[in-house]
Parts: structure tokens; C-alpha cells; sequence
């Protein structure tokens, strides 16, 4: 699942094609979801709807800008991005899953190349540890091999 603010929304379309278009062994496909793909769904029961996909989800990728932050900081129930609309929540449900297993992360965080020294020296990445396995954003064809490589990884046909 990619977890992300407007100002994130093309990276986080070009991420989604490069994961995408990575396929395992057998030629499965990296299955991506966006909420902004699925807002009909989502929006019929949003709370419930996005813990569910989470529960079913190998990784969760959150686009790093200035944007996500200020959503993680105090949460826009106006913005036009149902992505951006759920960031906190998504961090909450992430963060609870990732205390319960001792500290064991499924989040892989992209950051746009053009703000990595801007991202890297905020207080709210640094004092997250959840962010700290990131990768830039052209660095994202690694990031879809790390993916097909996991042990975590449970990419089925589609």
C-alpha cells in the first residue's frame, strides 16, 4: 500500500508503475494499492476498509514530503486526496502493528529525490523510527526487488 499527501502523488504514481511492472519468479506482478484507486470502496466504511487492506498487506510505503508530514502532524478531513485524508490514520494502525511485533517494520518509505536532505533532517523523520529503512525515490526498482525478494513478500496472481 502506498500511504501519501498531494505533493507526493507523482512519485507515488511512478512508484506504484515501477512495483508494478516487477514480477517474481513465476511472473506475478507486485500488487499495489493506492486509496485514491479505490475510493468507492474505501469510502463506504473508511476505517474499516483501510485496517482490513492493511491486515492483507506485505508492505506499507509511505511518500515522504512535506505534505505527508503536515497530515501526520494535524490530519485535513477537506483534502481532495482520499490518501491524504487517512495518512494519520494509516500511521496509527501501522505503528500499533509495528509495537506488537516487537519492533518488526513492513514500512519502506520513499522520499522524491529532490527533498532526501530536506526529509532526512526533519524532527519527525528522525524521531520515527518507522521511516528510517527509506529509499529515494530513484532508488524505487531496488526497493520493488527488495519486495520480490522478502520473505514477507506473498505476491499472488491478480
Amino acid at each position: 500500500m502506498l500511504s501519501f499527501a498531494s505533493d507526493g502523488y507523482t512519485t507515488a504514481v511512478r512508484v506504484a508503475a515501477i512495483l508494478r511492472a516487477t514480477t517474481n519468479r513465476k511472473g506475478f506482478p507486485i500488487g499495489v494499492m493506492m486509496l485514491c484507486e479505490n475510493d468507492n470502496i474505501i469510502m463506504r466504511n473508511p476505517g474499516q476498509m483501510i485496517t482490513e487492506i492493511l491486515s492483507k498487506m506485505d508492505f506499507v510505503i509511505p511518500v515522504l514530503t512535506d505534505g505527508y508530514f503536515a497530515a501526520l502532524k494535524c490530519p485535513d478531513s477537506r483534502a481532495r486526496l482520499v490518501d491524504e485524508r487517512y495518512i494519520q490514520f494509516i500511521h496509527d494502525v501501522v505503528m500499533s502493528k509495528y509495537i506488537l511485533s516487537q519492533c518488526v517494520s513492513n514500512v519502506r518509505p520513499v522520499i522524491p529525490t529532490h527533498l532526501v536532505n530536506s526529509i532526512l533532517s526533519k524532527p519527525e523523520f528522525v524521531h520515527n523510527s518507522i521511516f528510517h529503512a527509506w529509499r529515494s525515490e530513484d532508488e524505487s526498482q531496488a526497493l520493488a526487488n527488495g519486495i520480490i525478494n522478502s520473505r514477507r513478500s506473498r505476491i499472488l496472481p491478480q
